[in-house]
Order: structure tokens, then C-alpha cells, then sequence
């Protein structure tokens, strides 16, 4: 069997490359004061072993600190053969793509997520501007908080001292519901119901909660 081997530049000259995405996107929000210590939780590489493009890991914070996690569903062997579905929890992130990894596979939006791991509101640029007392770099009261879509706008925001949550889509910050009380997600799985007529909303719970 014929063995290819890669040279340690090589090596170094690819992580560079997958790096470099990342340092794009993080450069901006270090010259808007960003510190190290701030972003180094908030993203990463993705880890995905095939990530040779610069994919980007967005990290999800609590308002509190601690990881946004969801939870699944996998199926397991025992030892005995039998097969047993167990309840699974995960640290939820999203993933940016990077322009190479878009130009190459064409995917159908710019980010991705795991799925069934549902939406939550990013907190982690308020948490650490904000209420970290490790990393905070600006103070507020916050009688104001401001909503956007899109976790590098929300970084964007707080640094200016505009204390921001961000969420992933229009509709990701509520949950709406229709004149019976069914939610939009309801409706969708129900075909007995032709659409979804909005009645009412209210903040998703963490962020009411907040």
C-alpha cells in the first residue's frame, strides 16, 4: 500500500490557510475593542475533522455564562445486543461558512446548526462585554436592550456600549402564537391547518427571563 505523507509546512501552511477566515472576521471586532480574552470563548475553528476551508464555530453563551445546550435523542447497542434510545445533551453552536467552503459545496444558506437543536438567543457578547467580571469592558444598567439578527452585529453593538442579544432569524426571538393558543411551530406540523394567522407573541423564556 502506498502511504502519503505532508510535510510540516505543508501542515503549517493549511491551518494557516483555515485560520484565516476566523482572523477576518474577528479583526474588525478587535479594533473595535474586542480583547482576546472576550472572543476566545465566543469562537473557534469548527472542529469538524474535514474543516480544511475556515469554517467558523459561533459558541453559545448564557446571560449567566454557561454553555446553550440542547438536547437529542441517539441510539445505542448494549453489550446484550439490544438496542436502547438515550436522551443526549449537547453544547449547542452555529456554524458560519466560510466564502471558500460556499464556493465549493454551494450549501443552501451561510450558516448551519445540528439538527433539531431548535433556536436561542445569543447572549454571549453581553455576557462578556457586559457582566463578565473577568472580560467586561463596558457598564450599564440595562433599562435598554437591543435585539438584532446575527451574532457578529451583536458583538458589533455591545462594543459600542449598546447592550445586544442577537438572534438567528426574524422570528427567532418569540414565540407566536395563533387565536386557539397553537404556536407557528404547531401549525406547521399540522396539515389540518391551512396557515398561520398571528394573534399574539411573547420573548423566547431566556430572554424574558433576562
Amino acid at each position: 500500500m502506498t502511504k502519503f505523507y505532508t510535510s510540516r509546512s505543508a501542515v503549517r501552511s493549511i491551518k494557516a490557510q483555515t485560520a484565516s477566515y476566523l482572523q477576518s472576521r474577528l479583526q474588525p471586532l478587535s479594533l473595535l475593542g474586542a480583547t482576546s480574552s472576550q472572543l476566545a470563548p465566543a469562537f473557534a475553528l469548527h472542529h469538524q475533522s474535514k474543516n480544511t476551508s475556515g469554517n467558523i464555530q459561533i459558541n453559545y453563551l448564557t446571560a449567566k455564562g454557561e454553555s446553550v445546550t440542547y438536547t437529542h435523542c441517539v441510539t445505542k447497542t448494549d453489550t446484550l445486543g439490544n438496542e436502547r434510545v438515550l436522551s443526549v445533551d449537547e453544547n449547542f453552536n452555529r456554524i458560519r461558512f466560510s466564502p471558500q467552503h460556499i464556493s465549493q459545496y454551494n450549501p443552501k444558506g451561510k450558516y448551519t446548526q445540528p439538527e433539531g437543536s431548535g433556536t436561542h438567543i445569543y447572549f454571549t457578547a453581553l455576557y462578556q462585554v457586559f457582566i463578565n467580571p473577568k472580560t467586561k469592558t463596558h457598564s450599564s444598567n440595562f433599562d435598554r436592550i437591543y435585539v438584532v439578527e446575527g451574532e457578529f452585529k451583536a458583538w458589533t453593538m455591545c462594543l459600542a456600549g449598546l447592550p445586544t442579544v442577537a438572534i438567528s432569524g426574524i422570528s427567532s426571538g418569540t414565540i407566536a402564537y395563533d387565536a386557539n393558543g397553537n404556536t407557528r411551530k404547531e401549525v406547521r406540523e399540522n396539515e389540518l391547518i391551512p396557515f398561520f394567522a398571528l394573534k399574539s407573541a411573547e420573548f423566547k423564556p431566556d430572554l424574558q427571563a433576562f
